[in-house]
């Protein structure tokens, strides 16, 4: 017989069974666990009432029970229906209520995970009935906590916003611990520890040795990313997994790697696909040939399928010198006629191995064997790695062997969860301390489902709060179903403020009809479908046997054709056979062609043999072609041999040269990085345009641009429309944007026709503009084009604007064109505004061109404004 042990939730919960008071002995009796289903009323017997007055209370513990010696100790969360109960009344089985309910349960469920995480680091032979009986009281006392402040924060379910952030929350910490939703903790690799040949991470070191890390057992090798691990006598045989099938990715982007050893000296890796033959791909070559001589140096050599030598990224060989006192290889690359060859911009590169065998610096060279950048402009990675063989700190480096501060991340800091995912990521400065990166993020942070797609990404300031950043949300969720198939998007502000984008698109619902039809629903903070701007509510999609997106349709939250702005109700979609979208058409509720710019309803494509878009021609109504945006009814694209853009031209509807955006043609020269460094603007008669016609760009060695200047078709320096020969960019020391500076023709310093010379951004830690200010060629204060001379941004510890106040070239308080010199603004916990106040030069209570000096607004979960009153500057309120 298998013992059972019972755990009872608390004494405060237990008490509460003394307030209900019985209609009749409950019909139901047996417990509900967590993981069979949600509860519904059916589950709660009918009371004459509830002590405190409400109208329902469920009952919900932990159990564990199990055999040791059958291998299984289940810890699960119960619903005991015979000790829960709801009053005699129809109003009360309301929806909303049930769901209060459920998260009572959900929070028993929570804990219950938490109780299994640690049971499971405990590990089978270690874990003894003392542990258990430990970690019961610990979760106890957690669960009767947090249900205790779950009822007093939503008021029993009657403040709707904190019931909803609840049950946001509550959601968000089932996500969080999916990876134990699993009852038995015998079913964790984990816990068990046995032998097994799944793994969630693979390596193989330069010496050429398979190492594996995160292992896993059979039953749960269904979910997310794992390698199938089979050796035998002269091979070893890695196939990649995902959700259970075999597929293209993961450590050697194949599906299959057989290694085989030829000989002592010898590795042989062939890539094959699911069903067994060559996997052809331009991420790998078929087979790669590692062989080590009698000093240890080594070899590799790339085959086909049929052992003919090939290049691999254009290299034939690649060989590294092996010297044993450092533990590192010095390698160079060949090509088919053993002529030394760049690989990367780089001509040799140095692999150091750390104590586990794992690359721990890798370096590049030139021909002279001095420093050099591969292409992210990189000179030197710097690697910590844990016992799992994953990254915990990455540092990158310039050729003079600095930190590399230009490189968004050059210092990176590394976590990790049970499956060897990454659930955080930080970034440092040289001596380790917090700070920013370009979007003002110092930490994200990552869960994941038991699929391993990404359902929660947090960002948070160098001060460790959460934080919105430049895109302006904290925290992005995004569910999926067993398929893969993106359910619900959501971004949130903290404390689960829903954002809306500017078109009023708060969370999307997703539905799937079979394989050809999606809906897209706009919900919302509270699941209520509600319209965007553009009077949508529903867009549904139908989809070809290919995937393409054949129709979009816009329908209103009452379930009629939207009424759009353009009045487009459907969109319509053809294709070629190698998928490039040939044609776009607009259509009315009716199904006739609708304009939806200008005079432009259908917009054809055209194509080269490399599938770069070469021709674009846009159509009326009837079909005719368009006159289009600046009548401009042709656009024509020329490509390189790289396939990249080199030259747009503009026609009308007689193929007549026209201007758009004031020229007719563009030809773009590219750097090395791929981005412009000259463009020439032509008019129509094909002439270089004067003034501007011949723009050059600067870029720094790591492809930052640092100026941009005026020639005429001589390629003599001009001036352009603002008076200006080059408008040089500038940076501070960790090449931040910091602003302009105007230069003449000679170099010298000029103004341009505002009388502005030098516009200065300094920024905050973080990244964020903290003053702006305005000089003259001589470094002179002086007022800017808003009526300013230095505005000031004064943050909270959010890194929100609380405060921006103006000032003159006198360094005085100095009104705006609405005579506000002070916009302060009051900041909640969620980063919302929920007053805005205006002040003079004189620190006076003023009032805006509408007669308000302040705003006040509502806060909401919804992440919208919602005005509450205006005030005047004396204090009385506006209509």
């Amino acid at each position: 017989m298998k013992p059972k042990y019972h755990i009872l939730i608390s004494i405060i919960a237990l008490a509460c069974l003394l307030g209900l008071a019985y209609a009749k002995k409950a019909e139901v009796t047996r417990s509900i666990r967590w993981s069979e289903r949600l509860l519904t009323w059916d589950d709660f017997p009918i009371v004459e009432s509830i002590s405190g007055d409400y109208n329902a209370m469920v009952y919900s513990d932990i159990q564990f029970e199990g055999n040791r010696e059958d291998n299984s100790l289940r810890i699960y969360a119960q619903m005991l229906p015979h000790q829960s109960g709801r009053v005699p009344l129809h109003e009360t089985k309301s929806e909303q209520l049930l769901i209060h309910e459920q998260n009572h349960f959900n929070i028993t469920e929570y804990h219950a995970r938490l109780f299994r995480k640690e049971a499971i680091a405990v590990g089978k032979e270690e874990l003894t009935n003392d542990d258990l009986q430990r970690l019961g009281k610990k979760y106890l006392k957690r669960i009767a906590l947090m249900q205790t402040m779950y009822d007093k924060e939503s008021d029993h379910n009657l403040n709707m916003p904190k019931q909803r952030y609840w049950e946001l929350y509550i959601a968000g910490l089932l996500r969080e611990t999916a990876y134990y939703s699993e009852e038995d903790i015998y079913q964790y690799q984990e816990f068990t520890k046995g032998n097994t040949h799944w793994f969630r991470k693979v390596y193989v070191t330069l010496q050429g040795e398979l190492l594996t890390s995160y292992p896993e057992n059979n039953k749960n090798s269904i979910y997310g990313e794992v390698y199938k691990v089979k050796k035998s006598k002269d091979s070893i045989v890695v196939s990649f997994y995902k959700n259970g099938k075999p597929t293209t990715g993961g450590y050697f982007e194949s599906p299959i790697c057989i290694m085989t050893y030829p000989s002592e000296k010898v590795l042989e890796q062939h890539f094959l696909d699911a069903d067994g033959a060559y996997y052809l791909s331009k991420a790998t070559a078929p087979i790669i040939r590692i062989q080590w001589d009698s000093n240890g140096n080594i070899t590799h050599t790339y085959f086909n399928e049929k052992r003919g030598r090939i290049s691999h990224k254009g290299v034939f060989t690649k060989k590294g010198k092996w010297d044993a006192k450092q533990q590192s290889y010095y390698f160079s690359y060949y090509n088919d006629s053993e002529e030394q060859i760049t690989y990367d911009n780089a001509f040799y590169e140095l692999r150091e191995i750390g104590y586990n065998k794992v690359t721990k610096r890798i370096s590049y060279f030139d021909n002279e064997g001095k420093p050099t950048y591969d292409s992210n402009f990189i000179s030197i990675y710097e690697y910590e790695t844990d016992n799992n063989f994953t990254i915990s700190r990455a540092k990158y480096y310039d050729k003079e062997g600095k930190l590399a501060v230009f490189k968004d991340g050059y210092h990176t800091v590394y976590e990790y969860n049970e499956r060897g995912k990454i659930v955080s990521v930080s970034y440092h400065d040289r001596r380790g301390d917090n700070i920013a990166d370009i979007n003002g993020i110092h930490k994200y942070t990552y869960a994941y489902d038991i699929y391993d797609n990404e359902t929660d990404m947090r960002k948070f300031n160098t001060r460790k709060l959460a934080s919105n950043g430049e895109d302006e949300y904290h925290h992005a969720v995004n569910l999926y179903d067993s398929l893969g198939r993106i359910r619900f998007a959501a971004k949130y502000h903290p404390d689960y403020i829903l954002k809306f984008s500017e078109e009023k698109e708060g969370a999307l619902v997703y539905e799937y009809l079979g394989d050809s039809i999606i809906k897209i629903k706009n919900e919302d903070v509270f699941g209520i479908e509600t319209n965007n701007n553009s009077g949508v509510c529903l867009t549904k999609k139908k989809l070809n046997s290919k995937k393409e997106v054949l129709t979009t349709q816009f329908y209103n939250a009452d379930g009629y054709w939207a009424k759009t702005p353009d009045s487009v109700a459907t969109y319509a979609y053809k294709y070629d056979e190698r998928g490039n979208q040939i044609e776009m058409t607009a259509l009315d509720s009716l199904g006739k062609p609708q304009n939806w710019t200008e005079d432009v309803a259908t917009t054809r494509w055209e194509y080269d043999e490399r599938n770069n878009k070469i021709k674009t021609t846009y159509f009326t109504s009837e079909n005719e072609l368009a006159n289009a945006t600046q009548g401009t009814t042709y656009n024509i694209f020329k490509y390189d041999k790289n396939d990249v853009i080199i030259e747009t031209s503009y026609y009308d509807k007689a193929m007549k040269p026209t201007l758009f955006d004031g020229a007719h043609k563009k030809i773009y020269l590219f750097n090395q990085f791929g981005r412009d460094s000259i463009i020439k603007k032509y008019d129509t008669a094909n002439r270089l345009i004067k003034g501007t016609g011949n723009t050059k760009y600067l870029y720094t060695y790591h492809g930052f641009a640092i100026s941009e200047a005026y020639f005429d078709e001589n390629d003599t320096p001009i001036l352009n429309s603002d008076g200006v020969h080059k408008i040089v960019y500038n940076y501070d020391k960790n090449w931040r944007y910091i602003g302009d500076s105007f230069k003449g023709k000679y170099g010298e310093s000029v103004n341009d026709n505002r009388g502005i010379s030098n516009i200065v951004f300094t920024l905050n830690p973080s990244g964020y503009l903290w003053i702006l200010s305005y000089g003259d060629k001589n470094k002179k204060e002086v007022i800017g084009p808003e009526g300013f001379h230095s505005m000031y941004n004064h943050y909270n510890d959010m890194d929100v604007v609380q405060r921006t106040s103006f000032f003159g070239a006198d360094k005085k308080l100095i009104n705006d064109e609405d005579g506000i010199a002070d916009y302060v603004y009051s900041i909640n916990s969620s980063g919302q505004t929920t007053r805005i106040s205006f002040y003079d030069a004189d620190s006076n209570l003023t009032e805006d061109s509408e007669g308000v000096a302040e705003y006040y607004y509502d806060s909401s979960l919804n992440g919208l404004y919602y005005l509450d009153k205006k005030l005047n500057a004396q204090g009385e309120e506006l209509p």
